[in-house]
């Protein structure tokens, strides 16, 4: 999955998470979105750290 796609589903499940009337988001969901978060958060840092070297 792209990180574009990763950013799009969490935006769509915090949404759920937030605004969702009885809906929640269970507790698979949100240990694989930390997953994914992590992920990017760590490919943001590689990318900032490049760019600082170059």
């Amino acid at each position: 999955m792209s990180e574009n796609n990763d950013l799009e589903m969490l935006f769509r499940e915090r949404q759920t998470g937030d605004y969702g009337s009885g809906l929640s988001i269970g507790e698979q969901d949100a240990r694989e979105d930390i997953q994914i978060a992590e992920r990017i958060v760590e490919a943001i840092t590689k990318y900032l750290l490049q760019r600082e070297n170059d």
